[in-house]
């Protein structure tokens, strides 16, 4: 009433139809909307198109029909699940064809395909309905298993670099079970030789494809090491407790692993040097080369030596404690022996306070 005392035209039942006005509880809830499909009303038998179109949410409507059709009506033969299927698979190929084209032009027909699953499942007792929650739950298991993937390919050596199709069906379904070396002791140096050679080969695949063993702490405060990325999850599909080792084979793999990292980056530091070495040999010898290309050869028969030129040094000056210059009869009449410091070009002079540490470069292979 309040908005039609501004209108000062005259109104009718067609202009009042028309108006967005009092549309604000017309909107429907998901499970209103759920409730209305699996749910038979006498009253108006065609209000399930009404509060599909209200609820808005299409695609999270078919979540929760897709998670609750089973839990509705059955049949001996599954008819009624078969058709069911058959409808939300129209569902999807419409929803999929219009936002592929961006053409909406069918986008009216998806609240018809749910109507359609009101036929087929609603019945007059009370239904209890899930909230729908394992479409988000695949999803985001789904990235999961993706950002995995993509890790474990981003992280190879080159030398063992596939596809990322090739790795996800071939390489990580088998990967566990080379992590998984069985010992018959927790000490490395315990164990025989055909023990070690597996922990070594378990080390170097670990390096080869970027895996590392982290200590994490749990939910009991204890910590533990923890394969990343966790190619477990990837390989059992929520049994990955099954194929992983024990903690104490864990601890040894990952220092095993800690040394074969040293001994690789010892290795490449190697090859880098001794590479460039050889190319500044090699630069060294084009340059000699070149300069003795430059230079002109002079015959054997024209060559002249040449006097070496002799150069005075001049005389040594004597000090004392103070600098003040002593002459020279004075020094030989106070100290009879020879100065060896001023009769020789090359002396040591020892300086009280100023020391040079020895220095030695260690590695850390001496050290393991």
């Amino acid at each position: 009433m309040h908005v039609l005392s501004f209108v000062k035209a005259q109104l009718n039942v067609e202009d009042v139809e028309n108006l967005a006005i009092g549309t604000k509880d017309c909107n429907k809830t998901l499970m209103q909307a759920l409730q209305a499909i699996f749910t038979i009303n006498d009253k108006e038998p065609d209000s399930v198109l009404k509060t599909v179109q209200a609820a808005g949410e299409y695609d999270k409507i078919v979540d929760g029909v897709f998670e609750n059709y089973l839990e509705a009506r059955v049949d001996a033969r599954l008819m009624l699940a078969c058709e069911t299927l058959s409808w939300l698979r129209l569902y999807d190929s419409i929803y999929s064809w219009t936002l592929q084209h961006q053409n909406y032009s069918l986008y009216g027909m998806l609240p018809l395909c749910l109507m359609r699953c009101h036929r087929v499942l609603a019945s007059r007792a009370q239904q209890k309905l899930k909230f729908p929650s394992q479409g988000y739950e695949m999803y985001r298991k789904s990235v999961e298993l993706d950002s995995i993937v993509s890790s474990v390919w981003r992280g190879c050596a080159p030398a063992v670099s596939v596809s990322r199709a090739t790795l996800r069906v071939d390489v990580l379904p088998l990967l566990p079970y080379l992590l998984s070396p069985t010992l018959r002791s927790a000490n490395v140096q315990l164990c025989s030789e055909n023990e070690k050679k597996s922990v070594r080969t378990c080390a170097s695949a670990m390096c080869d494809y970027g895996l590392q063993f982290v200590q994490q702490r749990g939910a009991d405060g204890l910590y533990t090491f923890v394969l990343e990325p966790d190619v477990y999850k990837l390989a059992f599909f929520g049994n990955e407790e099954r194929g992983r080792p024990p903690p104490p084979v864990r601890q040894a793999i990952a220092r095993e692993q800690q040394a074969e990292l040293i001994r690789r980056n010892e290795d490449m530091l190697t090859r880098v040097a001794a590479r460039t070495g050889k190319n500044e040999e090699s630069k060294s010898k084009a340059t000699s080369s070149k300069e003795e290309a430059k230079e002109t050869r002079i015959p054997n028969h024209l060559q002249r030596l040449k006097a070496k030129d002799v150069t005075k040094t001049a005389p040594q000056v004597h000090k004392d404690f103070f600098g003040r210059i002593v002459p020279l009869s004075q020094v030989q009449r106070s100290d009879a022996v020879a100065d060896l410091i001023s009769s020789s070009s090359v002396f040591y002079q020892y300086r009280e306070g100023f020391n040079n540490a020895v220095r030695k470069n260690v590695r850390m292979k001496d050290m393991l």
